[in-house]
This record gives structure tokens, sequence and C-alpha cells, in this order.
């Protein structure tokens, strides 16, 4: 038996997996997956943001893990922003293959770093 606090704070975990899956997926050239993790993100957000009124007051950890699900989801959303702007500033300068390697050095950068800042 899992009670309902513990299940929600480990469904709010996902969060983390999944945006470190999105820029695995971004730095191995899949553009579409990190879309989809991050709508799937915006919605577990909103579910969880209807259910932090009365969340916060039964587990004291809800917050924590509703800040670190928003820093996750700020993230990927970062990520797509950049090569939103990566992919209009070079892709008439930049052959598809230097542009994709250009995009995986710094998803692979920042990865590193995050991981790197979280041990």
């Amino acid at each position: 038996f899992v009670c309902v606090a513990d299940y929600l704070l480990g469904i709010s975990d996902l969060g983390g997996e999944l945006m470190r899956y999105s820029l695995n997926m971004l730095a191995a050239g899949y553009r579409e997956v990190p879309v989809q993790v991050c709508s799937f993100l915006r919605r577990m957000h909103s579910v969880f943001e209807q259910l932090s009124d009365n969340a916060r007051s039964l587990y004291r950890d809800w917050g924590k893990k509703l800040n670190t699900l928003v820093q996750c989801l700020e993230k990927v959303e970062k990520h797509l922003y950049d090569i939103h702007l990566r992919h209009a500033e070079f892709a008439d300068v930049m052959s598809p293959e230097q542009l994709a390697e250009l995009l995986a050095r710094r998803c692979n950068s920042d990865s590193s770093s995050s991981s790197s800042s979280s041990s």
C-alpha cells in the first residue's frame, strides 16, 4: 500500500527524469521528444498547481517538489527556445550536420553542468 502523499511526491520526481531524458534526446538529434516532454511537464505542473493549496498543508515537502518541477520545466523550455534561436541564427550558414553538432554540444555541456551541481 502506498499513501497518497508518497505517490504524489514520487510522481513529482518524474519531472527531473523527464528533463534529463529530454536533454539526452535533444543531444541525440531528436527534437520532437523534448516538445512532447515539455507539453507533458506543463500539464503536470498545471495539475500540481491545482492541488497545491491542499497539498501544502498536508505534505511538508510539496512546495520544494513543486519548485523542482518548475525548474525542470523551465530548463526544457529554455533548451527548446535555444534550439529555435540557434536554428534561426545559423540555418543559413551551417549545414544540418554542423547545426546538429552545435546543438548536441550545447545540450551535453548543460547536462553535465546540471549533473555536477545536483551531486
